[in-house]
This record gives C-alpha cells, structure tokens and sequence, in this order.
C-alpha cells in the first residue's frame, strides 16, 4: 500500500484503484511574451522600424510648437452654419464654372421659389435642416478608392 492509498476510507481502497499525480499549472500573470514580441523584431528591418519611430519622436520634441497637438478643430455654432447655407444657397443659384457645393442629407424646404433662401436660414437657426451644406468643395476635396470602385458616381 502507498502513501496515497493509506490517506483513502476502507470502502475506497480497491486493488484495483490508481491514483494519478497531477502537476498544477500556473497560469503566467501577463498574456503578453514579451520575448518572443522582442525576438521578432530583431532583425534589421524591426531596428529599422524602431529606429524611425524615435526619430519622429525626436524630431516632434524638438521642433514642436510645445502644444502636443498635430491638428485643431472646432464645432460649428449657427452662425457658422448660416454661412454655410448662404454660400451653397448662392452658389447653386449662380451655376459657375468650378463653383462646387455638397451636402450631406436631403434638401428639404418649408417652401419652394422665392422665399427658400430666408426659410432655409430660419429652418437653420431653429436646428431643424436636414441639411448640412459644404460650400467651396472644390478647394479642399480628395476622392480615394480602387479603380472601378464608383468615385465618379458618387461623387457627382
């Protein structure tokens, strides 16, 4: 008889009975190797790599405006979006050549023809247009997809 089997109750100790030595495992703390991550990236091409991300961390040290900030932005008042309206309301009326206006949503008016204009900046002010207007599109537009992707027609 064994250690194991002199620990077991009389109605459990068979001839037949076999006991089974379990190693616990430990789970590692980190799901992370950072071994292996390290050992991949040690080639030339991976210290390549490391080597340009600090020098634009470098480079961004030394020649930053010392805001951290790449880019600003700003939300847009009524103010703003009455302009906005203004100008596309003015351009699409004008049709010029290289005067482009988008908008994102469908253009619906109170009314049509000569008042659209002053009910479009009231509909405006009230935060009811469906529309938002983005006059002088052709200054700052940039189209990108595959070839045959539909650029042309969804953009025109």
């Amino acid at each position: 008889m064994n250690i194991y089997q002199k620990n077991l109750p009389d109605n459990q100790n068979t001839a037949n009975s076999t006991l089974i030595e379990v190693s616990s495992f430990q789970a590692p703390l980190a799901s992370i190797d950072f071994g292996k991550l390290f050992q991949q990236y040690n080639n030339p091409q991976g210290w390549m790599m490391v080597g340009g991300i600090l020098f634009v961390i470098l480079l961004l040290q030394i020649s930053g405006t010392g805001k951290g900030k790449i880019t600003t932005g700003k939300v847009s008042g009524i103010s703003e979006k009455l302009a906005a309206t203004n100008l596309a309301l003015k351009q699409i009326k004008e049709c010029k050549h290289n005067k482009v206006t988008l908008w994102s949503g469908t253009p619906r008016y109170w009314v049509k023809g000569k008042w659209r204009g002053l009910l479009a900046n009231i509909q405006t002010m009230l935060g009811a247009a469906p529309t938002v207007w983005f006059p002088n599109a052709e200054r700052g537009t940039l189209v990108i997809g595959a070839p045959g992707s539909g650029k042309t027609v969804r953009f025109v």
